[in-house]
């Protein structure tokens, strides 16, 4: 019961401040810093897969051979020189000639393709 009452008291305070016109102002935030407001340039370096199809088209290696000696405008993994072996092939096989011959490096099995 006499929790009802203590509740029944904050209840009188809140109300005679709203009744006076009392108005809690929240505190303002500081100024933001000024090096969270400068931007930064991040560049990424982008494979045109286009460009690379050209090169090969153009060569007369085998596309594996090919991209694993291809010098790109950045360092590219063996891992992601074996991604754009099979992005090529999905994107450009009607340029390519899919052979039955397989070969393999490093535990990857591919197949040999050469352009038409």
């Amino acid at each position: 019961m006499q929790s009802d009452e203590e509740a029944f008291a904050s209840i009188l305070k809140i109300a005679k401040r709203v009744k006076a016109g009392v108005s809690l102002k929240r505190p303002i935030a500081e100024i933001i810093s000024s090096e969270y407001l400068e931007t930064q340039r991040e560049e990424e370096i982008q494979i045109n897969l286009e460009e690379v199809k050209n090169g090969f088209v153009a060569s007369s290696y085998n596309l594996f051979d090919f991209l694993m000696n291809y010098n790109f405008a950045k360092e590219v993994s063996f891992e992601e020189r074996v991604t754009l072996y099979c992005q090529l092939i999905s994107q450009y096989e009607n340029v390519f000639e899919i052979t039955d011959k397989f070969e393999e490096r490093k535990e990857i099995e591919f197949a040999m393709v050469y352009p038409k």
